[in-house]
């Protein structure tokens, strides 16, 4: 899914981070959710993570099959919550 990697900073020192290189077959499988999760975790990282108990694309009023109201909504209502603890 990606790698531990060593970049330099703007300040010219050295900083340990995470470079995501995820297979295109793997992405959003809750696999790949798990793996991301640990990483972050393992990292110390402060992070937010949910799943949604629907389809890929849920957000996307234009396709039935994938729409999931209620899902988007939620989405949304955490991504507002989210900007305004972090952003103000």
């Amino acid at each position: 899914m990606g790698s531990k990697i060593q970049f330099k900073r703007p300040d010219g020192s050295s900083c340990a981070g995470y470079l995501s290189a995820p297979n295109r077959d793997d992405w959003c499988t809750p696999a790949a959710a798990d793996g991301l999760e640990a990483t972050l975790k393992a990292c110390g990282a402060n992070y937010e993570l949910y799943r949604y108990d629907a389809n890929h694309g849920f957000c996307n009023d234009r396709s039935a099959v994938n729409y999931d109201a209620a899902s988007c909504n939620l989405a949304f209502e955490r991504l507002q919550l989210f900007l305004t603890k972090h952003l103000g």
